[in-house]
């Protein structure tokens, strides 16, 4: 009886610890569910932001390749030379007593004339020199981008009536036509896309409005441009995407179908498809996932343009584009099950414990072996891992500065210099700040080493650097870029202020006495940074005035001066 009294505590305690230990791993069971469930949601959402980022950036350059296409024909119209034959044909028609009976008769005179016949008329307004202008313009752009971006392109004058066009159009008179009224009433005209019985294309129609110095309105140009560049970006866009079952929709603003990589004819009624009347702002992703527990569902993301209002629509297949995620879940599932075994529990918060500050510190090193020396190390226990952790971020510190810096003096390297001239140029050309840089090296070095030897020559490239960083702000970079070559980086300086620098450097060197061999001279050449400047042109021209400099006999500062 006492010995079963006796063991009853001991049963108490013990059943204290599995409650204790199922407790806890309920809760935190229960949190890392919730955890992961939002996560999910949050990663889902990241995801589809992402996509629509993507979707975002593909009209984009729809956009601008239409723009960059208009813009062809916008600088063409302010000219003085188109200007002046609109004047004119004006003026000529003015002088008619009857002008509206003119182009009404040319007009039906035009309509009559069957299929492709050209009368005298047609020819006249066809082959005149300004149409011959706009026609070299055309075949210029066609050949550069190895197809037919115009299809067609003429002038009307103030009255709507042709002046000069690449080619026979359907009539004659133009002010009877919609585009031809908007572009006078507003300035321009933008079309869906159509096909162009005229131009004999896919296209979407141009038109915009021409005036005189003064401001006065005097015809109207209209360009039908060919879409099929548009078609093939899209399919490279389908073809070049990690994800192989993307597809793609390009829409009017009303639902007709512009391109599908689904192979839905041109201009369907797409209008009532679910993804298009769910499509209700500038931007964003639809997901048609959760009614099928995200298999075999589908993701739209979508983004209008801000010129045409046409819509892009990126389909992709939830199951390919979730793929993670749903692993996460399968995950969660099995830790779930396992869970309800208090052995397994207790072992995997004991391994967790213990191995996941372990884990972080291998991911770190292998971070860390693979070249990632900016990876940071926030393991901070007070144990052996943590001393582990302190270790290794003394050691990744080292491996920093070593791979950064020349070891022998102490100027940081070119790897460096990869990293920093290029912010630098950014910085500058983002906040339109004074940048120069400056490249010197040693005079007749090659003659120290063959007469004093290489431990003689680098007693004096480490003197050099150290006399190059005496003299420098704390703002400036010192680079050893080669043998005896060094690159200084001189934010917030003009040629004036890189000079002064410069020449402070090159006297400083000029007058110290070197052990054993006396005085040493170096050569400095200057650019400063341009707008237009890339890192390749900046160190060009730099490099050419360093040349000056040894041209030019040498211990001197030659500056290349702007263009």
């Amino acid at each position: 009886m006492n010995a079963v009294l006796e063991s009853i505590p001991a049963v108490r305690i013990l059943y204290k610890l599995i409650l204790s230990f199922f407790a806890i791993v309920l809760i935190i069971g229960i949190t890392s569910y919730i955890t992961i469930r939002e996560s999910h949601i949050a990663l889902k959402k990241e995801i589809g932001e992402t996509v629509v980022s993507n979707t975002v950036l593909v009209v984009k350059e729809i956009d601008n390749r239409i723009f960059e296409r208009i813009n062809h024909f916008n600088e063409f119209i302010v000219s003085k030379y188109v200007r002046d034959i609109l004047t004119q044909a004006n003026m000529d028609y003015e002088k008619m007593d009857n002008v509206q009976g003119f182009i009404n008769e040319k007009d039906r005179e035009w309509k009559s004339s069957p299929g492709k016949t050209i009368t005298p008329f047609m020819k006249k307004l066809i082959e005149n020199e300004l149409s011959d202008s706009i026609r070299k313009k055309v075949d210029f752009y066609n050949a550069e981008h190895k197809y037919k971006i115009y299809g067609e392109v003429f002038l009307t004058n103030k009255f709507g009536a042709n002046v000069a066009q690449t080619g026979k159009t359907s009539d004659f008179r133009q002010d009877d036509e919609e585009w031809w009224q908007s572009a006078n009433e507003h300035g321009y005209y933008l079309r869906d896309v159509s096909y162009d019985e005229s131009a004999d294309v896919y296209s979407t129609d141009i038109a915009l409005k021409i005036n005189n110095e003064e401001g006065r309105f005097i015809g109207v140009i209209k360009v039908v441009l060919n879409i099929e560049d548009t078609f093939e970006y899209l399919r490279k866009s389908v073809a070049s995407s990690r994800y192989k079952d993307v597809r793609i929709i390009l829409t009017t603003r009303d639902g007709k179908n512009i391109y599908s990589s689904r192979g839905d004819k041109f201009l369907k009624d797409l209008s009532k498809d679910e993804y298009f009347t769910s499509a209700n702002g500038e931007t964003g992703f639809i997901d048609f996932s959760e009614e099928k527990s995200g298999r075999n569902g589908k993701l739209f993301a979508y983004a209008r343009s801000k010129a045409f209002g046409w819509i892009l629509f990126e389909e992709y297949k939830s199951d390919a584009l979730f793929t993670s995620l749903n692993r996460l879940n399968k995950r969660l599932s099995l830790l779930a099950l396992g869970m309800f075994s208090l052995s397994l529990i207790l072992g995997y918060f004991i391994a967790k414990t213990i191995s996941r500050p372990i884990e972080r510190l291998k991911n770190i090193a292998h971070d860390i072996g693979d070249g990632k020396l900016e990876t940071k190390i926030d393991i901070h226990s007070k144990d052996e891992i943590g001393e582990l952790a302190a270790v290794l971020g003394r050691m990744t510190d080292e491996l920093k500065h070593r791979a950064t810096t020349d070891h022998l003096t102490q100027a940081f390297n070119r790897a460096k210099l990869d990293g920093v001239l290029p912010m630098e140029l950014e910085r500058a050309r983002r906040y339109q700040r004074f940048l120069s840089v400056a490249i010197f090296d040693i005079d007749y070095f090659k003659k120290v080493n063959d007469v004093y030897g290489h431990s003689t020559g680098d007693y004096v490239l480490k003197a050099i650097a150290d006399i190059a960083k005496n003299n420098m702000r704390k703002t400036n970079y010192l680079f050893r870029i080669g043998g005896e070559e060094f690159l200084i980086i001189i934010p917030e300086a003009d040629l004036n202020g890189a000079s002064t620098l410069a020449e402070r450097i090159r006297k400083a060197i000029e007058i110290y006495k070197f052990e054993g061999i006396g005085t040493i001279t170096v050569s400095f050449g200057i650019a400063q940074f341009k707008d237009e400047d890339t890192v390749d042109s900046l160190f060009k021209r730099a490099d050419a005035a360093l040349y000056q400099a040894k041209s030019n006999g040498r211990n001197r500062i030659e500056i290349s001066q702007p263009a």
